[in-house]
């Protein structure tokens, strides 16, 4: 049997080589659905099933508290709540914890900023490294007032430090604190994300900036101990902290869950699940396609199967011979799949590190043995998918008839299977397409949210600055730094304003609780953005005040406190009542939290990220609320993005140790803010519109099929009289049949699929009907280019060809 097969193989490949276009369509149809999903599968290897950094992933797991607004997600924790929990921590044999932070590394006469983080001595103890120079951060080095150990990254080594191997010991200043460079590691070791820096951290210092810090902890359980038996004394340890905590910050509860999920969000498999379904849909087109293609050539080669049953071949021979071709097709795709979805993988993940937004670095996405499983298993979905319908028709054909009608005899129902493969393309590209449309709409719909900010944002440069307490250690120190880089900023010629602001809109703004004088607090306390902002923020954003005022030189720290609210803030509490002179309470759970009179309104900001739920935003002085942190935005003369190294030379100038990072144009925030759906969407796009080429290619399959079946009684009927019209009439009524099939299976599944789609945004425009619609009219044109050519190809049939086809 194993020779026969080689031998059906190898004649197979005889014949499709013979026809190279039909060779070259066929496998690049099935490349295209084969890719698609190899595509997914490929993402959810490297995100979901990859190898973690840890030495016993299977016992690590990451430990916090629950997060109220999802429940799947494990939140940080603060200082002070992890020392309370550590004594119930015996469970675990190893405790690491990570904080990652934005950190300046001065060494010698130069400084950068670098993605760092500071941890613990048992965090490196937990991972899979080994430092390539010199040693990890011990728990020796976590002592209060000693020099800060530091452990840098290949990266750092060789572009910093010339790759010199007496590095180690060097005096360095982190954070304008001091420290020493004890190891460097390997090449391409980053964790937990992009980090190039690790410092350790000194658990038990008191100060603001220790204290003030989240921790990322992660914990490593005894052997032979279950999680739950790890977890009980853990949440009986919080429950008793928390009792000490002000009454609105004790609604908290532990949460734990294995150590992958720190990286990957259940949030984001469930994404790829659904894409993955959407893949798989692609698949099932481009198989329906290349059967459709089977049938025919079954047809075209029925004498010669008939002539090889009749002479003896056995029904599984037969069979062999249609699935031979199937096999040398599918073989071809997967040699063309497998490298295009690898490619588009590598892009995909280049373009989200880029914009800030990539997954670990530890996470590689390379071809392996779990990949190439998944390419055999589609492969053979493949061969079953595209050549089982003609192959068991092939088995099916009539000897007799074949042998003395040619294929004539074969076309009634090699047709009738062609037709319902079409109804089935058709339904399923109607439900890729919607699933696409909706992802579309949606990133159209926060793309258009407005943030408020009026000014060009290509003209708009922004960055971000930290300084530190041991640089300026008063907060009147830290808002005399701040104006004076505005000052020097503004001095340049090619400047039209600039600000300073704790947040940028559209990016991740500080939340608070809020409490408003004169209204009774709620149930569940509400949360609006907060933003500490400097001088000239409303003429550099160009926002003009609906009532009230701006900031202004009265609003200084020993002055009343003051605040500016949005108008989605006064229409929430105040609907068409006038807010100026009211008092709201910024983190009531504070004893000691001010209140704040409110002196304007602006129109509704987007502080925070775009494609989060939009909440009411509160503006407050700088110099009534001083931060160390701060992001800077110049509205320059022209392109944002040519004003860039004078920005970092004119900061350079203002405090050499304190260099400035995240330089961009405003428009590149905003592209980035939305890059992870924009990839999205772009991907949806990608399989709906492969889904509809996929459908148009096999309803002008199946009507050119038609066409040719009936050549003579087409020449027929126009030999009598009939005409152009009416020909092209009844390829239109067939035509019109099968995709009227196919939208009424595929819109009925389409309505369920778009409530799925529409669940993984937070923003629509209209619902998913008018995308059905949409939809539905594209599919609808698409058909009417496919009946195109075979009508003309029927209308060009003469009687005499007609009497001459058999």
């Amino acid at each position: 049997m194993s020779s026969s097969l080689f031998d059906e193989l190898r004649y197979a490949t005889r014949r499709v080589l013979a026809r190279p276009v039909y060779f070259i369509i066929a496998a690049s149809v099935l490349a295209v659905g084969m890719a698609a999903t190899l595509f997914v599968v490929s993402m959810l290897n490297g995100l979901a099933y990859a190898p973690t950094p840890f030495v016993a992933a299977e016992r690590t797991e990451q430990i916090g508290v629950a997060d109220p607004n999802d429940p799947d997600d494990v939140d940080q924790i603060d200082v002070r709540m992890f020392r309370a929990l550590l004594p119930a921590m015996s469970a675990f044999e190893k405790v690491g914890f990570s904080s990652e932070s934005n950190l300046n590394l001065a060494a010698d006469a130069s400084v950068a900023r670098h993605a760092g983080s500071f941890v613990n001595g048992e965090l490196f103890s937990i991972l899979r490294v080994t430092p390539a120079l010199g040693r990890a951060i011990s728990d020796e080095d976590g002592q209060v007032g000693a020099p800060a150990a530091v452990v840098i990254s290949h990266a750092i080594w060789r572009d910093r430090f010339a790759a010199d191997p007496t590095v180690l010991g060097r005096e360095v200043r982190i954070n304008a604190k001091p420290g020493r460079i004890v190891g460097v590691m390997p090449e391409g070791f980053s964790f937990p994300q992009q980090e190039e820096v690790w410092v350790s951290l000194p658990l038990l210092d008191e100060s603001e900036a220790v204290q003030g810090l989240d921790l990322e902890v992660f914990g490593q359980r005894t052997a032979g101990v279950s999680r739950e038996q790890a977890d009980a004394p853990l949440a009986a340890a919080l429950a008793q902290h928390l009792s000490s905590l002000p009454e609105i910050e004790r609604n908290q509860s532990l949460r734990t869950a294995p150590a992958r999920e720190a990286f990957v969000s259940r949030q984001t498999i469930r994404i790829l699940g659904v894409m993955l379904v959407t893949a798989f849909g692609v698949l099932l087109l481009a198989c329906a396609n290349v059967a459709n293609l089977q049938v025919a050539r079954v047809a075209q080669r029925a004498r010669e199967l008939a002539l090889r049953a009749a002479l003896g071949a056995q029904r599984r021979r037969i069979l062999a011979s249609v699935l031979a071709e199937c096999i040398v097709l599918v073989i071809a795709a997967v040699a063309i799949a497998l490298p295009l979805a690898q490619w588009a993988v590598r892009k995909m993940m280049s373009t989200l590190v880029a914009s800030g937004d990539g997954p670990p670095a530890w996470m590689q996405f390379d071809l392996d043995l779990r990949l190439v499983a998944a390419a055999a298993v589609l492969a053979l979905i493949a061969v079953v998918g595209a050549g089982l319908v003609p192959a068991w028709r092939a088995t099916s054909l009539g000897q007799t008839d074949s042998l003395r009608e040619g294929t004539r005899g074969t076309r009634g129902s090699a047709s009738r299977i062609g037709r319902v493969l079409v109804v089935v393309q058709v339904a399923l590209s109607c439900v890729l397409l919607v699933g696409a449309g909706v992802m579309v709409q949606g990133l159209r719909a926060m793309a258009n949210v407005d943030t408020g900010v009026r000014t060009e944002p290509r003209e708009l440069l922004t960055a971000r600055i930290a300084v530190f307490p041991e640089q300026y250690e008063r907060p009147a120190e830290r808002i005399a730094y701040f104006e004076r880089v505005l000052d020097t900023v503004r001095a340049h010629p090619d400047v039209r304003a600039a600000t300073v602001s704790e947040s940028l809109p559209a990016s991740a703004a500080s939340a608070s609780y809020l409490a408003i004088e004169g209204i009774p607090p709620e149930a569940e306390p509400p949360v609006v953005w907060r933003s500490a902002v400097g001088s000239g923020f409303f003429e550099t954003l160009g926002i003009k005040a609906i009532s009230g005022r701006a900031f202004d030189a009265r609003d200084s720290n020993t002055a009343q406190r003051v605040a500016i609210v949005d108008q989605r803030f006064a229409e929430r509490w105040w609907p068409g009542q006038d807010p100026l002179n009211r008092r709201i309470q910024l983190d009531p759970e504070d004893p000691g939290s001010p209140w704040w009179t409110i002196v304007g309104v602006v129109p509704s900001l987007r502080l925070d990220e775009l494609d989060d739920a939009p909440l009411p935003s509160v503006l407050i002085p700088l110099a009534q609320q001083a931060h160390s942190r701060m992001s800077l935005m110049v509205h320059v003369r022209g392109e944002a993005t040519a004003f860039a190294p004078t920005l970092v030379a004119l900061m350079r100038d203002v405090d050499p140790n304190t260099p400035v990072f995240w330089v961009m144009p405003f428009d590149r925030v905003l592209a980035d803010s939305v890059a992870g759906q924009r990839i999205l969407a772009w991907i949806y796009s990608l399989f709906g519109a492969s889904g509809l080429l996929l459908a148009a290619a096999g309803l002008y399959g199946v009507l050119a099929h038609w066409v040719e079946e009936r050549t003579r009684e087409i020449g027929v009927r126009r030999a009598i009289g009939a005409t152009s019209e009416r020909i092209v009439g009844q390829i239109s009524r067939n035509a019109a049949w099968l995709v009227g099939s196919g939208l009424l299976v595929g819109g009925g599944l389409s309505v369920p699929w778009a409530d799925l789609m529409l669940g993984q945004l937070n923003y629509s425009e209209g619902g998913a009907w008018g995308v059905i619609v949409l939809v539905m009219l594209t599919i609808i044109a698409a058909a009417a280019v496919a009946v195109a050519v075979p009508s003309r190809r029927a209308l060009r049939v003469a009687p005499s060809e007609a009497l001459r086809s058999d």
